[in-house]
C-alpha cells in the first residue's frame, strides 16, 4: 500500500487525492513521503514473500480449529455435557 502510494505521488497525484483515494490521513502521507527512500529499499526484500503461502497457511489454520471444535463439540455431548457458547468462542 505503501509503495502503491509513492506511485500515486509520482504519478503527479496531490497529497490531498492520495489521502482521500485510500482514506488515510495527511500526516500518515508526509511520513510516506518523508521516508520514501528507506521504504524503497526496504521493498524489494518484502517482495519475496508470496501471497500464497500466507493464504495456504491460514487455511490450515481455519481447518484445524474446525477439527478441534468439532472434537470438543462431539465430547460435550458424549458427556451430556452443555454447550456453553463462551466455551466455543
Amino acid at each position: 500500500m505503501t509503495l502503491h502510494m509513492l506511485r500515486q505521488m509520482e504519478a503527479g497525484e496531490h497529497e490531498v487525492d492520495v489521502g482521500a483515494s485510500l482514506n488515510l490521513a495527511m500526516s500518515t502521507i508526509r511520513t510516506t513521503i518523508k521516508n520514501a527512500v528507506s521504504i524503497r529499499a526496504y521493498a524489494p526484500s518484502t517482495l519475496k514473500f508470496s501471497a500464497t503461502k500466507v493464504t495456504c497457511s491460514r487455511i490450515y489454520l481455519l481447518e484445524e480449529m474446525g477439527r478441534r471444535l468439532s472434537i470438543l463439540v462431539d465430547d460435550q455431548i458424549q458427556w451430556n455435557m452443555s454447550l456453553c457458547q463462551l466455551i466455543i468462542m
